[in-house]
This record gives C-alpha cells, sequence and structure tokens, in this order.
C-alpha cells in the first residue's frame, strides 16, 4: 500500500471520527474545542526490547482561523514536550482540522517511571495562538475525564536477570582466563555485566566491566590475559554483577556463585618469567630550571632498560615530541629539543614504558622564559571586490598583512562588530613557523548572515598573545529575503528494515514553497537530539543538492535516508523513534516531525559460529626466522559477516595504555544469504617475532556491529587459539647508522644513507620523518596532542631516498626552509621503535639539514579571468539543434589548469534544467596551461525553449589545488552568461517511461528502462546524493531502451537503494523521484550486492 493511499485512509478515518464525536463536544477554551482524542496504544512498554510508541488522533474546532494554531505540544510531566506544527493537520477547513502526532517512548523518558511497575502519564496538550498571541492548555483531568480511552499507562518489568550459568576457564596453555555467562534478561536488553576478582592475597587484581555486550551465540564472556608474575596463580570471583538496560540487577557474591554454579576460583599456571619492581633508570643531567625563547634547546636523558622487551614510548615535551637513539638494546639517550619562540609558562616533558603489569612514568617540569611582550599586528587587509550590494553569497578574498614579534603566527580571526556572529569557522591556522608578511584567506560570504562594513579582527600568535583591530571593509548591503519559506516532506516509508540487509534506506522528497527566494539552503534531520541522519545534501544552488524540479517559486527535492545498524545509538536496539527537521526558515531553526515516528526493525538474531579454522604453518609453535606469515583461513555460518579481524590479547594494562594489535582479513568466499556461509584469509606477519605465546580471538562485524568470538569459542569447538612463536635471541645490538647526506635539487630532497643491522632481526623497512622544526608538535599533551611530521616509508636499508616535496601530502607552506629530517625502524619487538635523531643526523650531514627557503610549491589553486557565451546569445532551436560556444580564460601559476566544472540551469516554468558539465585542460584552443583560453562546446536540442545560466563550481589544477565559485562570483566574471534558446514550435514529443527493470545474474544488476517512444532523449539515474557518481547515465541499447549495469563498481555497501530517474530532453529535466515511481507502479529501489561490502 503506498503512501498516499494510507493517508487517504487516514483521512477517511478522522471524518468517521468526526461524526461519532459530533453529538458529544469535548472541552472548549478560548474557542477551541477538541471534539475527538485517541490513542493507538494506551500503554506503552518501557521494557520492550522494541522502543514502543503510540499516535494521537484529534478532531479540533477553532472560533478564530485554524491556520493562528502555528504551534502545539504535547507536554510530558517531566517537562518532555514532542511538538505539534501545522505539519500536523490534515483535512483543514477556516475552522477544524484533525491533528494526528507519535509520541515515542523515549521522548518523553517514560514519564519519570522510575522504579515504579507503571504509571498513568499526566500528560497535557497545548495550542499557542498567533491572533490572540496566547497559549491553551489541556490538563490531563480534563482531557482523561472528557476522554475515558485516553489514558496512557506506561508500565515497565523489573524482574532483575537471572544467571543461568557461569563458567571459568583457564586456557591449558597459558594465563588467559575466560568467564562464560548463560543470562536471562526479561523483555528488555542487557546493559552490563561485571565480575570482581582477587588474588590469594586478598588484592584487588581487576574489575572487569562489559557495557551493552554483544553476542554471537547467545551467551555472553570476558576474557582476560593475567600476569601471575604480579599477582600469583590463585584467584576468586568476589562479585558478579549483571544489569539490564532498566536499571534492574542481579549480584552474585564470593558464596553464592559457588552455592550456585559449584566454582568460584581458578588457578593459573606459575610463570617462568622473572617479576620486575621497574622497567627502568635514567640520568637527567641536561634539565635547567628554565628554558629560553629565543634558540633551539635540546635537553637529553640517558635511560637504562631492565629488558630489551620494554618499549620507551609517549615521549613528549609539551612544546615538542622526543627521539630515541638506542646504543644497544638496553641503554638509549632521549633527544628532546624545545623549540623557540613560545608562550611562556611551566611545561613539562614525559615517557613511558610497559610491560603486562607494570606502567612506568617519567616526568619532569620546566619553566619556559619568553620576554618578548609586544603583541601581533594586523596593519592592513584588502579585498576582492569594492561593495557588497545586495549580492547572493559569494566567495570573498582577503589579503592581510601581520607581524609578531618574538614567536610565529598561530591564527587570525574574523569577528563581525556588534554581532555575536563569530567567522572563525573559516580561521586562518598555519603550522606557525611565519613571523611577517601577507596571508591570504578565502571563505563563503553570506550576507544575510555576515557584515563586512566595519568588523573586528583578531590576531593571536604563538606566545599566547593577541592584537586586535577593527577594520572598515568594503561596504555591506545585505540581500534582504523576507523569510517565507513553506517546506512539506513525505516519506515513502517510515521503516528501517534490516531484516536482511546491513544497510536500510527510507526515501522522501521535500516540497518548498516561496514568494520571495527564500530558498532552502541546509536541511537535516536528527534523532534523539544529538544524532544527525544520513541524508543527501538538499540545496536549491547545489548542483548535487537533490533539486529535481524547480519554478523560482515551488522546488522540489529528492532524497533518502541512508541508515546502517551500527548507526544505532547505545543501547537502542531497535522500535519506534521520532525524529526533527532542521533547516534554516523553521521556526528557531529545529522541530519535530512528529506526525507519525519512524520505525527501526532490527536484524534477526541468529547465532553466527565459527565452522573451520585452519592456520598456516600448523603450529602451535612456528619459527618466526623461517616464516614471514601466519595464515589463518576461517568459515563462519549464521548471520551475515561483512568484516573481520583477527586480534591480538594484551594484558588490561597494555589494552589501556597501547593500540590494539589487529589484522585486518580479506573476504575469501563472500557471504551467501542462502547458505548463510562467508570465508575470510588473515596474514598476520611475524618475521623475527621474538619468543613468545599468543593468545587471539577474532573481531566479526556481525551486521556491521563488532561482535568478538571469543578464545574460549575456538577452544570448544576444538580450533586453534594461540600459537607460539619460537624466534631469534637478542644479542644486545641495535641497527646503527654510518652515512647520512642531504640535498635538495629542484625541489626534490635527496637523503643518502647507509644503516647497518646487527641484531638478529629481519629489518627491510626505514621511515624518513620531516618535521616542522618551529612548531613540531600542537595541542595539550594529555588530550589533542599532534606532532606537525610527515612520513615517508623506504624498503631498503641504504642507498639514496628522492622525495619531491612538492608531491608530499601535508608539506605546505610552512615547512619551507623550516623543516628537519629524523629516521625510525620499527622493531619487531612490540612497541619498540629504533630512532636516529635529527640531533644525530644533523652533525653526520655535511649539508647540516640546510634546506633552501626557495622551495616553490604549488599552493594556489587556479584563476578564471573571464568566461562567456560567445556571440550570438540567441539561439533559434525551431529547425534544429544548435551548438553554442564557452569561452573561459584561466591563470594558474605553477602547475597549471586541470579542470573546470560548471553548470547549466533554468528554472523557466516547464523548462527546469540543472546538469553540470566539465571542461578539460585538452579544451585549451590557445595559450598555455599556466595562461590559456578554453571552449567548451555543447549543444542546444531542438526545441529547446528557455533561459539558461551558465556558472562556474570550481577549478582544479594539475597539483589539485581548488579554487571555489558561486552562481555569484559567476557573475563578477562575465557580462554574457546568459543564452536565449526559443522555438516557435512546441517538442511534439515529450517522453515517459513504459517500464523499469532490474534483473540479476552473478550478483550483478542490469538495470533496464524503457520509454514509451523512440526520441531524442537522455536518461540517468541517482542514488544516494553522497555517492561518488550521483547522476548515473545510462546506456542507449535500442531507439527507447536505455540500460546500466555497472553498479557494483560505484563503491557502495550492499543494500536495498532507493533512485529517481531524469529524463533529459531538449535541455529540460523531468525526474520522477523514488514516491514518483511506485505511485505509477513502477521498480524504485535496487538490491545491490558489492563482495567485499
Amino acid at each position: 500500500m503506498n503512501k498516499n493511499t494510507n493517508i487517504q485512509l487516514l483521512a477517511a478515518l478522522f471524518v468517521l471520527v468526526s461524526l461519532v464525536n459530533s453529538q458529544s463536544t469535548g472541552p472548549t477554551k478560548n474557542g477551541l474545542t477538541i471534539d475527538s482524542l485517541s490513542l493507538s496504544r494506551t500503554i506503552l512498554n518501557a521494557s520492550s526490547s522494541l522502543s514502543q510508541s503510540t499516535t494521537i488522533s484529534m478532531t479540533i474546532e477553532y472560533t478564530g482561523l485554524i491556520s493562528s494554531l502555528f504551534s502545539g505540544s504535547f507536554n510530558s510531566p517531566n517537562g518532555a514536550k514532542v511538538w505539534i506544527s501545522q505539519n500536523n493537520f490534515f483535512n483543514r477547513t477556516d475552522h477544524t482540522a484533525n491533528v494526528q502526532l507519535c509520541v515515542a517512548l523515549d521522548d518523553i523518558f517514560s514519564c519519570d517511571l522510575y522504579d515504579h511497575d507503571s504509571i498513568d502519564c499526566a500528560y497535557e496538550i497545548s495550542f499557542s495562538t498567533s491572533d490572540t498571541k496566547e497559549k491553551i492548555i489541556f490538563e490531563n483531568e480534563i482531557l482523561t475525564s472528557s476522554f475515558p480511552n485516553s489514558v496512557l499507562t506506561v508500565v515497565q518489568n523489573n524482574l532483575p536477570p537471572a544467571i543461568n550459568g557461569f563458567v571459568i576457564n583457564v586456557h591449558p596453555d597459558g594465563p588467559l582466563v575466560s568467564f562464560e555467562f548463560d543470562v536471562s534478561v526479561y523483555e528488555i536488553g542487557l546493559r552490563e555485566i561485571s565480575i570482581k576478582v582477587y588474588n590469594g592475597s586478598g588484592d584487588s587484581v581487576f574489575l572487569s566491566l562489559s557495557e551493552t555486550p554483544p553476542t554471537s551465540n547467545g551467551l555472553y564472556y570476558l576474557e582476560y590475559l593475567i600476569s601471575p608474575e604480579k599477582t600469583g596463580t590463585d584467584y576468586y570471583v568476589d562479585k558478579l554483577n549483571v544489569v539490564d538496560l532498566n536499571g534492574n540487577f542481579i549480584e552474585l557474591s564470593t558464596g553464592q556463585i559457588q552455592q550456585k554454579f559449584s566454582i568460584s576460583t581458578f588457578t593459573v599456571s606459575k610463570s617462568s618469567t622473572p617479576k620486575y619492581t621497574t622497567l627502568f633508570s635514567y640520568t637527567d643531567d641536561s634539565l635547567p630550571d628554565n628554558v629560553t625563547s629565543s634558540t633551539y634547546t635540546t635537553l637529553t636523558f640517558n635511560i637504562t632498560l631492565n629488558s630489551y622487551l620494554f618499549p620507551i614510548y609517549a615521549a613528549y615535551s609539551s612544546l615538542s615530541f622526543c627521539t630515541k637513539y638506542y646504543h644497544n638494546s638496553t641503554f638509549l639517550t632521549l633527544y628532546c629539543t624545545i623549540p623557540p619562540n613560545q608562550a611562556e609558562d611551566f611545561y613539562y616533558i614525559q615517557w613511558k614504558s610497559i610491560n603486562s603489569y607494570i606502567n612506568q612514568k617519567a616526568f619532569f617540569n620546566y619553566y619556559y622564559q619568553n620576554d618578548v611582550t609586544t603583541e601581533p599586528i594586523l596593519s592592513s587587509v584588502e579585498y576582492s571586490v569594492k561593495t557588497i550590494n545586495q549580492l547572493d553569497p559569494f566567495y570573498i578574498e582577503m589579503n592581510m598583512t601581520f607581524a609578531t614579534y618574538g614567536s610565529y603566527l598561530d591564527y587570525i580571526s574574523l569577528i563581525k562588530i556588534f554581532n555575536p556572529d563569530d567567522l572563525s569557522g573559516n580561521l586562518i591556522q598555519y603550522g606557525s613557523n611565519i613571523t611577517e608578511g601577507v596571508l591570504s584567506a578565502s571563505f563563503l560570504l553570506d550576507t544575510t548572515k555576515a557584515n563586512l562594513t566595519q568588523y573586528l579582527a583578531f590576531i593571536r600568535d604563538t606566545k599566547g598573545d593577541y592584537g586586535e583591530k577593527v577594520f572598515k571593509g568594503p561596504v555591506t548591503t545585505p540581500k534582504y529575503i523576507s523569510p517565507d519559506l513553506e517546506l512539506e516532506i513525505q516519506f515513502g516509508s517510515d521503516v528501517f528494515d534490516f531484516t536482511n540487509g546491513t544497510i536500510a534506506q527510507v526515501p522522501f522528497t521535500v516540497t518548498t514553497t516561496t514568494q520571495n527566494a527564500d530558498q532552502l539552503t541546509k536541511f537535516a534531520i536528527i534523532y534523539d537530539d544529538i544524532h544527525s541522519m544520513n541524508i543527501g545534501d538538499l540545496s536549491y544552488y547545489d548542483i548535487y543538492g537533490g533539486l529535481i524540479a524547480s519554478n523560482l517559486t515551488h522546488s522540489t527535492y529528492s532524497s533518502w535516508i541512508s541508515m546502517r545498524y551500527d548507526d544505532i545509538p547505545e543501547h537502542f536496539t531497535g522500535g519506534d523513534f521520532s525524529i526533527k527537521l532542521q533547516y534554516p526558515g523553521a521556526k528557531d531553526s529545529l522541530y519535530y516531525y512528529s506526525t507519525t515516528c519512524m520505525t527501526i526493525i532490527p536484524p534477526v538474531a541468529q547465532p553466527t559460529i565459527v565452522t573451520s579454522l585452519q592456520m598456516t604453518p600448523s603450529g602451535p609453535v612456528i619459527d618466526s626466522t623461517a616464516n614471514e606469515f601466519i595464515n589463518i583461513v576461517f568459515q563462519t555460518k549464521g548471520s551475515n559477516v561483512n568484516y573481520a579481524n583477527v586480534v591480538f590479547y594484551q594484558s588490561q594494562l597494555q589494552q589501556s595504555e597501547l593500540d590494539s594489535i589487529e589484522f585486518p582479513c580479506i573476504v575469501e568466499t563472500p557471504y551467501s544469504y542462502d547458505s548463510l556461509v562467508a570465508e575470510y584469509t588473515c596474514a598476520i606477519p611475524i618475521a623475527t617475532l621474538p619468543s613468545q605465546t599468543v593468545f587471539f580471538y577474532l573481531k566479526l562485524g556481525i551486521n556491521n556491529i563488532d561482535t568478538p568470538i571469543y578464545n574460549y569459542i575456538l577452544q570448544s569447538s576444538s580450533l586453534p587459539s594461540y600459537f607460539t612463536i619460537q624466534g631469534p635471541q637478542d644479542n644486545g645490538l641495535v641497527p646503527t647508522i654510518q652515512q647520512f647526506q642531504t640535498s635538495v635539487t629542484n625541489n626534490t630532497l635527496y637523503i643518502n644513507y647507509n644503516i647497518i643491522n646487527p641484531t638478529n632481526y629481519l629489518l627491510s623497512h626505514v621511515k624518513f620523518n620531516l618535521f616542522n622544526r618551529a612548531v613540531p608538535a600542537t595541542g595539550d599533551i594529555d588530550y589533542d596532542f599532534k606532532i606537525n611530521q610527515l612520513t615517508v616509508i623506504g624498503i631498503q636499508l641504504n642507498g639514496t631516498t628522492a622525495i619531491n616535496l612538492c608531491d608530499l601530502e601535508g608539506f605546505t607552506f610552512e615547512y619551507i626552509g623550516n623543516f628537519g629530517v629524523y629516521m625510525s625502524i620499527d622493531s619487531p619487538i612490540p612497541g619498540v621503535v629504533w630512532d636516529f635523531p635529527y640531533e644525530i643526523l644533523v652533525d653526520m650531514d655535511s649539508n647540516k639539514q640546510q634546506f633552501p627557503n626557495d622551495i616553490v610549491c604549488d599552493y594556489a589553486g587556479p584563476r578564471v579571468v573571464d568566461f562567456g557565451v560567445e556571440n550570438p546569445q540567441f539561439y533559434d532551436t525551431t529547425s534544429g539543434s544548435v551548438n553554442v560556444t564557452l569561452t573561459f580564460t584561466i591563470t594558474d601559476d605553477i602547475s597549471g589548469f586541470s579542470l573546470l566544472q560548471g553548470s547549466i540551469r533554468s528554472n523557466t516554468p516547464d523548462a527546469y534544467y540543472f546538469l553540470d558539465f566539465n571542461v578539460l585542460d585538452s579544451h585549451l584552443v590557445s595559450g598555455n596551461k599556466n595562461n590559456g583560453i578554453y571552449q567548451y562546446i555543447f549543444t542546444l536540442p531542438q526545441y529547446s525553449n528557455a533561459t539558461y545560466v551558465v556558472s562556474i563550481i570550481s577549478v582544479l589544477d594539475q597539483a589539485f589545488n581548488e579554487r571555489l565559485y558561486t552562481s555569484q562570483n559567476s557573475l563578477f566574471l562575465s557580462n554574457a552568461y546568459t543564452l536565449e534558446a526559443f522555438s516557435s514550435v512546441a517538442n511534439p514529443n515529450t517522453p515517459s517511461i513504459q517500464s523499469i527493470t532490474d534483473t540479476q545474474e552473478s550478483n550483478a544488476n542490469n538495470l533496464v528502462i524503457t520509454l514509451s517512444d523512440a526520441i531524442e532523449v537522455s536518461v540517468y539515474v541517482t542514488l544516494d546524493t553522497y555517492s561518488e557518481t550521483p547522476f548515473i547515465g545510462l546506456t542507449q541499447v535500442s531507439p527507447n531502451t536505455y540500460q546500466y549495469n555497472n553498479f557494483q563498481n560505484l563503491n557502495i555497501i550492499s543494500g536495498v537503494y532507493y533512485f529517481s530517474v531524469c529524463l533529459e530532453y531538449s535541455l529540460t529535466m523531468k525526474c520522477l523521484s523514488p514516491l514518483d515511481l511506485e505511485q505509477l507502479g513502477l521498480l524504485n529501489s535496487l538490491n545491490i550486492y558489492t563482495p567485499n561490502n
């Protein structure tokens, strides 16, 4: 049943309800009467695993105009509201209307049910009027006395979870302990499982917690790698706690666990490794009390490790990073160089080391002194326009002259004076090696929101000082738009069904109406008050903004909500929820779309098991000096597995401090919905790993949700669950560098080097790290610390490496003349990195890493100097098609022009057209790529009859620098940006779609669209507007038949996708949304399968 049929039935139901209640008038307040009130559900269960809702239907009468009831709300006693707007009104007359709204239980926070078994929700319904400026409230007592069946009761389950089974398992080959739980939760889902474990000495070993634990087989697991060196071999479980999503819980003590499950203790084998109380010692003879800002200051620390297996990591100063120079496998020098021109303050240096049970940290304070107190200044600003008189949004360019003292530039921010709106979204930020000069900035200026007639500019430097100045910019006369945008939205469905897929889509159309050019520029759909749903861009001005029809007054947009099951917020497993619409022009820019609720149908709970797992070599003992990889191949059966990883276990301490050790797997046999089987293969590099025993588990993306296949599950299935590496012995030696020489020629950095490897480990890769010496790091050391460095990987330990600096991603202007190089090698020992610090290399280099300041890289995008339609600008298409020539003059400073993207648009009634075109460097007709004239020729088909506007969207150079344009920017550049096509005869042939079919062979879609007539037409389909190819052109295979069969190469994940169809003829676009296609009885969606997604 389609959406329109649903609405018609709903309207009929409202009329019937109105007739039934017409003889018994409901409550009246201030001229407003509620004649009828009903709830689709009068009892909502807060314990349901799927969130519930109720639909409220009302018939109202008002002595004033119904249109003056501009808002209303359903009010929960706890203050939560579900808003009512004119979108909720149906079958309106001047004084009567039917009102419908959906109230999801989550919207009213279960009406403050708390720990009660049930509660009658004492809701109110209110309306606000625009004519009398009053708020009319119908209290709950009035509503329920007038309509006894309108009582809303919220109930919940207060039964705690039940623990049916509990198993403790210690791996026979090491200290990996597994806890298995068989838990029953009544109706609602599980929030957490926690367990507290003590050792034989009564010391707390760990409090383990798993929040909203996933399950692959209906059972739940906690697994931990224990360190018997520190905590011993004997352990007991003190407390076991299970909590559901309603807060109901069960807690078992040691005695209760023993009594019920006959197990509460476990023992692991004694460790053969020595017990350490510390990991390193050090000397800090170089640490001064004060560091001055006038020069670079290098601090060094000599560190002695108690074992070659202990890494040094997180070695930072607050203003920089530190590098490690190993003299041998257990002795190293830490180099920390502090840059000049920073803010005066207290800072610190730190580093850490870790094993499975100790995390040792060294920490040193120092004072950074900067005696310069002169503030940075902005002296002048130049603009790309002289005046701004009622212009549409456009990109403005500004050149700002600045100077800093005893510091570098941090950022510049522009703020509108007398207005809190901040343009700092266009903040100009650099890596801060710039001391003075001219900076260019470009940003989108919307005069309805920002005014440059007079504004305040801030400048901040790296020593933390601010300067500010009021500037007079181009006199700005804002473009006045009377806000009259009206918007209607229609959904093709209200259900996201994940029963047979990991992605679900709901198509929708948005129709706007405006008499004052108040067009839609942004649109968002929000759920649970926080999360924005993944929808295609909707914008009147964007070529990919979903616009399918417009005549300036009325515009129609088509888009889709795309949801993956892992997008769902925490603790929400499915069911009903409400949404909000957000767009400029809406009252307060945010309101509920509460007519109906959306519904999520979660994937069917289906056990997923690993049916086979094979390792090559088979192990369990594997020689890492003779094997570079362990290959693991496994097969799953059950739910769809979208991705897989092999994960190594670490201790709890290591998990909290170090990156997870995991290896991605690739699909060997794609998932089949028939056999429910998928097969993956995983390659784990082990070359010369030191001796160790590795326990692992599989992390599967079951329906895109991370779901572990725990080690105990593998053990229980008699599958491999560990392997033991037999590796080389440490000989105490480390790699040494014998030669290092740098030079720069034609923007290319050459590094000649020779590294000797006297270790027993196989080493082949070396990293060349280019870092910003002036500001080597930014952010807070404990939060958003970021090292400003770029890394290039070499594949040999000696030779010459050439690095094209201008092609190195991230090599921005602030690196030029101010970068240094250090090298590093990742050791096979986990966490250990052998660095060759800058301070060592610069002394070996006869060039002393003195890199030139005149490196010339291309950082600026090309510029369109002029463009237009070649004469004539009027074209008669009555007798046939006509070619039109567009000419563009384009300059670029260094690499040369590459690509221009433009658009051709018509909003002439009955001749809507909006498509893009591309001008390539091959379209050059005179000059060269740095200063040339390009021509693009397109055809006006016969019977074209409209005014067309040519605009530039963007231009790109050979170095991929981009300059953006709007239609207003295009007007600055041309007096010939329009062309007039006219035909004295109307097109006698209007295409229409006869049929749409999709056939699948070997999981490949073949979409065929057949038209009613064989006429000159181009056919496009559009999928999700976030797709890399939003407009997909179909190939004509017969006079009236078009097809496309290459969906599998569109880089989209498997799922059901809705589509629109656009027919282009006589330079007119006729587009049908998925909802239009459904109403015509035509296919409007594709089930696309891509093997690795």
